[in-house]
């Protein structure tokens, strides 16, 4: 994930309480799998319990 430069104030900043959980919750149990930048917009594939990762 190196390359994006991001502080958990922006995240909070930008995300309801509820998805920064489940955001939280999913990287400190490692299913995320890649985080990408295009201009403005931060996508992050994440493994949950189905075959294919979930963006």
């Amino acid at each position: 994930m190196s390359g994006i430069n991001l502080s958990e104030s922006i995240i909070r900043h930008n995300t309801n309480s509820k998805s920064f959980q489940r955001g939280e919750i999913c990287y400190r149990d490692g299913s995320v799998l890649s985080v990408t930048q295009r201009g403005e917009e931060i996508q992050a594939e994440v493994q949950g319990s189905e075959q294919q990762p979930y963006r």
